[in-house]
């Protein structure tokens, strides 16, 4: 049976999964297989990226996106029809900056070769994951929330029907990088707040519904006091085993060095 392998490429960590490709009109298959979606940065301006198909030896094979925009996050839908990223609609200006906009959540279908804009809004809407059923869309988001701190969200795979999943609670910052449980009705995801002075990260867990808030880890904080710049210690980048029992992070330590950590996905 022919397969789209996904290789999901992160700031500080890779993940991979095995997709079933999706015959187009005919029966012909819409895409190569074993295949990859990355960032592919342009080596003149590294802050520009765009969405390419590589092959398993490294080679680009596709391009998705090709515009003055720069894209990240790019999600393989599990049926492997549909290219989900997320575009900084400022273009990216001299000195690898980019220009004051806010970030807006695409989906490209690798059969027609469409776009189609999925958010519309004047906050942040970013790290968009497909369900498993390749029907619904978990993504963080900023809307709502008057000092720009995001929560998670849910929406159709079309940009309709969207609902808010968590809300901040006492000390709560942002809740971001979220991600599927296999069984699809569980979501982790990075919880950034504030306590007694100092700021953390660490991982949390939460039904779809919104019920069965979780501590998964205990985090960390920041190098500096509460208001202060400094590279952050806490969890990041929470990743389900296959059977749902683990979950993996990576956690930056005093010395600044990342390292993976392994939790029981029961909780804290």
């Amino acid at each position: 049976m022919t397969r789209l392998i996904l290789i999901t490429v992160l700031l500080a960590f890779a993940g991979s999964v095995h997709l079933k490709a999706v015959p187009a009109e005919g029966g012909r298959i819409a895409r190569p297989a074993d295949l990859v979606a990355v960032v592919n940065k342009n080596p003149a301006d590294p802050s520009a990226g765009e969405v390419w198909l590589m092959d398993l030896k490294g080679r680009m094979v596709r391009r998705i996106t090709n515009n003055p925009f720069h894209e990240e996050h790019p999600r393989v839908s599990p049926d492997g029809g549909r290219i989900v990223f997320v575009r900084n609609m400022g273009k990216v200006l001299p000195g690898g900056k980019f220009a004051p906009k806010r970030n807006e959540i695409f989906v490209y279908s690798l059969i027609t070769g469409k776009e189609r804009r999925l958010t519309r809004n004047g906050v942040d809407d970013s790290h968009p994951e497909w369900s498993y059923d390749s029907r619904t869309i978990l993504f963080s988001s900023a809307r709502g929330d008057s000092g720009g701190g995001s929560s998670l969200w849910l929406m159709a795979a079309d940009g309709s029907s969207v609902s808010q999943m968590t809300r901040h609670r006492a000390g709560d910052l942002a809740h971001t990088h979220p991600v599927w449980a296999p069984d699809g009705w569980w979501v982790a995801f990075v919880n950034h707040y504030e306590k007694n002075g100092s700021r953390f990260s660490r991982i949390e867990k939460i039904r779809r519904d919104g019920s069965q808030w979780t501590a998964v880890s205990s985090g960390g904080r920041f190098l500096g006091s509460m208001g202060t710049e400094g590279p952050a210690r806490g969890d990041i980048s929470p990743r389900f085993s296959t059977d749902g029992s683990m979950i993996w992070s990576m956690r930056r330590l005093q010395e600044g060095r990342v390292h993976l950590f392994a939790y029981g996905s029961n909780g804290y």
